[in-house]
């Protein structure tokens, strides 16, 4: 034979056998960057078996391969071995380079020549580090389990207490995305894998064991990530077992396989693996939940007006279970105001939800405790918008008071909810450090400051947001956004969102392309959080969203596994609203993410009964049921599938910038069709329903406008929109315009003058 290592190479990929003569005992995996090679791991096993002999005895042996065939695209290697009882073994495994020039795909076969009982047949596996960079490494993911930062082992006990800590070979329904990978300098290796895959006739879904750093073998510096089988089933691999504790038994003619793809990356770290994976197979098919976006909007009104409506309380249930009551809800009652200025409502119902709101908003005024009513999103169609803006101020000027001078906003144990006997000295000692900060607490903290700096172009408030934006985006994980109830850097879906929408409301104040680039890397990582795969038998999966990769209060209730969609119907909203602005990413398309998790959601609605239109707060795709009983009101549903029908329901601020570097800040109940700044004048186009009264504030002017006309009628300056039929006024508190006009036909124009500074 030659002494030619056989070796498949790709423009940054190269696959090469490790030789102990003729012999493989394993392959190497590179990357080209820099104009070298970089070592990212190592193929080994190749072939590792445990399995029950004729006599019961544990057997481990490990097959060597030998190159059956290699060619340019190709590599193709086998071996056999004969144990103590007759019985041949023949294995086989073939890597071919494909479509995708970061990507081998990697086939292995295993047969038998009579029954024999395994316990462990060891198919692709990735020794990541090994030989290069040990056992450090930037980042690793398990999508669904681990997403792991520095010296953050897998399985550790930072996030989920020992009886919930072991994540080394999960359920295969708790992994959200199946691949495994790992990041050191920026370059990436990891191992994808379809979940589907028949590893022994119909059994599927292969077992997959990550250990970063691997601390399965002694002595080991590196990073485990395989598959292997037999499966985790009750029948013979529990969780976290390496190995079954019963055998599955292999019979001659009817081979085992598993199939894989290693992946290197150059840049991007652990996120361009994930690029990879959706590179290969693809964002899933919608689901189909049975009816269409309009008719979920009269089933979320339906649910709101029948079910979640209070009539003595004149408020809405968040939960059919919630301890606190029947309140005003802001999100319920801007949809419910919406759909009935919606001519394509149901006329009944539209009336119906009219009388909820001016009641519900009554009751909440009339109780200081409850804070100022209506929101701005509803106060632009409603009225009561300089009350609904004095709300905003106070709460981003108490905001502003706390944030620290490097732009993030401390934790302290207050921000933990005393829920039953769950608030212990002892489990917040494990849930976060007071002055401590992360990501989705930081966003969290910053979205009053950041919209009201986009209502008005406060210059306080935007360096504030700003400030924030760039603490967070000095980071790379989105944590910590529900510090309510979990551990302050557990890595958390919600967070992804928050810092989607800090962004992109930065980008729109300063026109700085980094921050949109920003909000693009936030949104893909949420997706580690999102499966984007089902079970044949679990349909429902595909585009749930798990929280978290921890557990409430350190103890209490585990979320891997479990679906909490209304994480993902946040995650949505604001996947919308990037697609506004860029629709996708590569494989990445943001509008097809967003209505399939909105579609998920859908599914989850009860379509009759007591609970019509709610959906659970938590299930679980491990058991096809409900985790626990706790049904929740619609809103964050129709928050999505309004706009999705043709009804806005939010009021999104244009910043519009002169020449100078100064900015013209238009906020309208109406949908602005157009707005055309120039020195010391603003013209709109407003489209609204015919009949309907909208208000706009424009914040950025210098002064009280000289004169302000709608359809050339020059509108008067009042003290008090609210009391007028139309006209504008100067809100000097906040140095906005506010205008209000009534529609006489689906679209206005209102010109504006004031004087230049």
């Amino acid at each position: 034979m030659s002494n030619t290592v056989p070796v498949l190479e790709a423009d940054r990929l190269r696959l090469a056998c490790q030789m102990r003569g003729e012999q493989v005992t394993g392959l190497t995996l590179e990357v080209y960057e820099g104009d070298t090679w970089h070592r990212m791991a190592v193929v080994s096993p190749l072939c590792h078996l445990i399995y029950l002999d004729g006599q019961g005895e544990r057997r481990v042996v490990e097959i060597v391969g030998a190159v059956l065939g290699a060619g340019e695209r190709s590599l193709e290697l086998n071996g056999r071995l004969e144990d103590g009882d007759g019985v041949e073994w023949r294995w086989a495994a073939r890597f071919s380079l494909g479509d995708h020039p970061d990507q081998v795909l990697a086939e292995y076969r295993l047969e038998v020549s009579a029954p024999r009982r395994l316990l462990r047949w060891m198919g692709p596996s990735l020794l990541a580090g090994e030989g290069s960079f040990g056992a450090a490494k930037d980042e690793a993911l398990f999508p669904g389990l681990e997403y792991l930062l520095g010296d953050e082992p897998s399985s550790d006990t930072r996030f989920a207490a020992e009886k919930y800590a072991n994540r080394t070979v999960p359920h295969p329904y708790k992994i959200t995305v199946p691949l495994m990978a790992v990041s050191h300098g920026g370059r990436s290796v990891g191992l994808l894998w379809d979940p589907n895959q028949d590893w022994n006739s119909a059994w599927r879904h292969p077992a997959a064991l990550f250990s970063s750093p691997n601390r399965l073998q002694p002595g080991a510096e590196n990073h485990w990530m395989a598959l292997f089988a037999p499966a985790v089933e009750p029948r013979w691999l529990r969780e976290g077992e390496t190995e079954a504790h019963a055998p599955c038994d292999i019979q001659p003619g009817r081979p085992w396989t598993l199939t894989a793809r290693f992946v290197v990356a150059p840049s991007g770290g652990v996120l361009a693996v994930l690029r990879a994976w959706l590179g290969a197979y693809g964002l899933p098919p919608l689901p189909d939940p049975g009816h269409d976006y309009r008719e979920n909007v009269d089933l979320c009104v339906r649910s709101f007006l029948d079910v979640a409506w209070d009539e003595a309380a004149e408020g809405w249930h968040h939960t059919l279970a919630d301890p606190w009551g029947p309140r005003y809800e802001a999100h319920v009652a801007n949809l419910l105001w919406r759909y009935g200025r919606w001519p394509d409502g149901d006329p009944v119902l539209r009336a119906r939800a009219r009388d909820q709101v001016r009641r519900a908003v009554a009751r909440a005024r009339s109780q200081a405790d409850r804070g100022a009513a209506p929101h701005l999103d509803l106060a632009l169609v409603y009225g009561h918008v300089v009350e609904a803006l004095d709300a905003l101020a106070a709460e981003a000027r108490q905001a502003m008071a706390e944030q620290q001078p490097d732009g993030s906003w401390p934790w302290k144990p207050d921000a933990v909810h005393a829920v039953a006997d769950f608030k212990t000295p002892e489990r917040l000692a494990v849930m976060g450090k007071p002055g401590d900060s992360a990501t989705g607490f930081t966003a969290s903290q910053a979205s009053a400051v950041l919209r009201y700096a986009l209502c008005t172009g406060d210059p306080e408030t935007v360096a504030a947001v700003r400030r924030a934006a760039d603490w967070c985006n000095a980071r790379t994980r989105p944590e910590g956004a529900q510090a309510w109830e979990l551990h302050l850097h557990v890595p958390d879906v919600l967070a992804a969102p928050y810092l989607v929408h800090l962004n992109l409301g930065v980008y729109d104040l300063t026109g700085d392309e980094a921050y949109l680039e920003a909000a693009n890397r936030w949104a893909w990582t949420g997706l580690p959080f999102t499966y984007l795969w089902s079970g044949y038998y679990r349909p429902i999966m595909r585009y749930g969203t798990i929280p978290v990769f921890g557990v409430t209060f350190h103890d209490v209730q585990p979320w891997f596994g479990v679906i909490v969609q209304w994480n993902g119907l946040v995650y949505a909203d604001a996947l919308l609203r990037l697609a506004r602005y860029r629709l996708g990413d590569g494989p990445a398309d943001w509008r097809h993410l967003a209505e399939g998790l909105v579609r998920n959601g859908m599914q989850q609605q009860m379509s009759c009964g007591p609970y019509l239109g709610m959906y659970p707060d938590a299930f679980s795709a491990v058991k096809g049921d409900e985790e626990y009983t706790w049904w929740l009101n619609p809103q964050l549903i129709g928050v999505n599938t309004f706009p999705l029908a043709g009804l806005s329901v939010a009021c999104l601020t244009q910043v519009l910038r002169g020449d100078a570097g100064d900015s013209i800040h238009v906020t309208s109940g109406a949908t602005v069709v157009q707005a055309l700044q120039s020195a010391g004048s603003l013209r709109l186009l407003l489209r609204d329903q015919p009949g309907e009264v909208s208000f706009t504030m424009i914040g950025g002017i210098s002064g009280p406008p000289t004169e302000i006309a709608c359809e050339g009628k020059t509108l008067a300056s009042v003290e008090d929109v609210d009391a007028v039929e139309e006209g504008w006024q100067w809100v000097s508190a906040h140095r906005v315009v506010l205008i209000k006009v009534r529609h006489e036909r689906p679209v206005v124009q209102i010109e504006a003058t004031w004087s230049p500074q």
